[in-house]
């Protein structure tokens, strides 16, 4: 839901149409679609994962890491989740980069202008902490908890997020006082 409402979200303020947008939607479609799949096995092996934790059944553990998928596998699913979910915000930061570029065009003023720069900040983030989970599985760190830990790397977007969301509130309150 996120994805979609940033997507809508940049339509909304500044319906550009032109071929270097519809390029950027298609890479955002294809990645959409790309991460599809793994977000709906990565759902499915968490879901068993924490139903056979919770329930103590260790038969449907065992069954997850032989049938469903190995444990020398799971890195590869969160590097391939990780650059997915990277990719994409990254392509919503571009779109951002791009009505930057067009300000003139599309005539912001200092607020709207900065408004737009902080949506290209807040997207940045939302890829970093992608690509900080993709870094712990990459390098297996945790060792045998590398799966886990590349997981639990995703909880830093309910610290960061609101952290940069009051920063970015004060700055635009002073900008708007200063105007």
């Amino acid at each position: 839901m996120l994805i979609w409402y940033e997507h809508y979200v940049f339509f909304i303020r500044y319906g550009l149409k032109d071929a270097f947008i519809v390029f950027l939607n298609t890479i955002l479609l294809f990645l959409i679609l790309f991460y599809v799949y793994p977000l709906k096995f990565l759902f499915k092996t968490l879901f068993t994962l924490f139903s056979g934790l919770i329930s103590g059944d260790m038969d449907k553990l065992e069954k997850l890491f032989t049938d469903i998928i190995l444990i020398k596998d799971t890195s590869a699913l969160m590097i391939i989740y990780g650059l997915g979910a990277a990719s994409i915000f990254v392509t919503i930061a571009l779109l951002y980069l791009y009505a930057v570029r067009k300000r003139d065009l599309l005539q912001l003023n200092e607020v709207e202008l900065f408004d737009t720069k902080s949506s290209i900040y807040i997207n940045l983030i939302s890829a970093a902490i992608p690509l900080i989970s993709v870094m712990v599985a990459t390098f297996g760190i945790g060792g045998q908890n590398t799966f886990t830990l590349a997981g639990m790397t995703y909880w830093l977007y309910p610290v960061f997020i609101p952290l940069y969301m009051t920063m970015y509130k004060r700055k635009r309150v002073k900008l708007i006082e200063n105007l």
